[in-house]
């Protein structure tokens, strides 16, 4: 069968990438996330393993946004107090939208109505200048 899926994630930066960040930019970074919204067409295939559960494995292309934050705290200060602050200054952004595939396998749990509700791993792949690469587990509900 053929499946259409829409996809956000968000996740912190990397002690890596916010060294990366502090190098290129000659500023101090404490923090960073990035943000991924993903859109795909997939084929899955399905094998019944028993009556009310499916294997199955799918794959499938689609476009693939990505943001990218890195972030300094700020300093506050007023006639009372002066210091860190919960203010967020953002030292370097960027944002694309690139070609991107995924491929991953799931367990399909049949409920009496129709309804079902699925495990699955999949690996995902943004096409950016270094690719954007990970592999998000999902519970959901099927209707």
């Amino acid at each position: 069968m053929l499946r259409a899926d829409l996809n956000y994630s968000r996740f912190s930066a990397t002690n890596q990438l916010i060294s990366l960040g502090q190098a290129v930019n000659q500023t101090p970074v404490d923090n960073g996330y990035g943000q991924t919204l993903t859109a795909f067409v997939n084929g899955v295939l399905e094998a019944p393993t028993s009556p009310w559960t499916r294997f199955y494995v799918t794959a499938g292309v689609g476009l693939g946004y990505r943001r990218i934050d890195l972030t300094q705290n700020g300093f506050v200060c007023d006639p009372y107090f002066c210091g860190p602050g919960f203010v967020s200054n953002t030292v370097a952004s960027e944002d694309t939208t690139r070609f991107a595939w995924n491929a991953g396998l799931g367990m399909d749990f049949t409920l009496p109505a129709g309804q079902s509700w699925f495990i699955e791993a999949r690996y995902e792949r943004i096409e950016t200048q270094e690719p954007t690469e990970y592999i998000p587990i999902r519970f959901g509900f099927r209707f």
